[in-house]
């Protein structure tokens, strides 16, 4: 048995579409500016990388109605990815964070159990920011501050 370590350097960035992370992100995100970040191209990792924007904006359709997303080895080989995110106030308007297990995933029916649960992991989250949650504050400033 192996264990399987993918790291990024500090500082490096990479494309949104690398891994399911990234979905979760695109998912929620106005379909306007989605189609203009994709329209620069999707890039490939490996050799299951999704590089069609029609075929990745479906996968991100399907991240908004299943509430999770996942990426098979399409960032690094042998590296399957489940992500769900976390909302705020319930809101798919910002995503707060996503959890995301790493590893190979068997098969399809593998991946949805780790999704669904990931969901529900994130709608406890979700719950409990709500619950906890404080109304910002307001601040006004004088004239001749602004």
């Amino acid at each position: 048995r192996h264990r399987l370590r993918v790291t990024v350097p500090l500082g490096s960035t990479l494309a949104i579409q690398g891994g399911s992370f990234g979905r979760c992100f695109l998912a929620y995100d106005d379909p306007a500016l989605v189609r203009e970040i994709l329209s620069a191209g999707l890039q490939r990792y490996t050799e299951h990388s999704i590089t069609d924007v029609e075929r990745f904006l479906g996968e991100i359709e399907d991240v908004r109605d299943q509430g999770w997303a996942m990426d098979r080895e399409g960032f690094a080989l042998g590296v399957s990815t489940v992500a769900a995110p976390v909302l705020h106030q319930g809101r798919p308007l910002l995503v707060v964070a996503a959890l995301t297990m790493a590893g190979t995933l068997a098969d399809d029916t593998t991946a949805e159990r780790w999704g669904r649960r990931l969901r529900e992991i994130c709608d406890i989250a979700s719950t409990t920011l709500q619950q906890h949650h404080r109304a910002p504050v307001a601040v006004h400033l004088a004239e001749d501050e602004r």
